[in-house]
């Protein structure tokens, strides 16, 4: 398999994770909600991001690659940081972040 396909399988199998992520965070919310409206639409998102998982999974069969069927480990405990097999990689660290009070004084 060519190096160059190892480096797509890699971030077809991190586009399925987060597919995945997404799918199971849009059916709790499914889950949780009182309206039926948002109940049909959250489970109506879960299934596109299950559909979308697959195609991506056919993607990375097709180039000789093993799909990673589960999400990322911990994203929902983790939203800013990307977390793979390899370890968790912050997005940004926390001192980047505006503190609370300064975001909510004017400016």
């Amino acid at each position: 398999m060519p190096a160059n396909n190892l480096h797509v399988i890699e971030l077809l199998n991190d586009l399925i994770a987060t597919s995945h992520d997404s799918e199971e965070g849009f059916g709790k919310a499914a889950k949780g909600v009182h309206s039926d409206e948002l109940r049909d639409m959250f489970t109506e998102i879960s299934n596109q991001r299950a559909a979308f998982a697959a195609e991506l999974e056919e993607q990375v069969r097709r180039l000789g690659g093993k799909p990673d069927t589960a999400g990322h480990y911990g994203a929902i405990l983790h939203p800013a940081g990307e977390i793979s097999k390899r370890g968790f990689a912050p997005r940004t660290t926390w001192r980047s972040w505006p503190s609370a009070a300064a975001a909510r004084s004017p400016r």
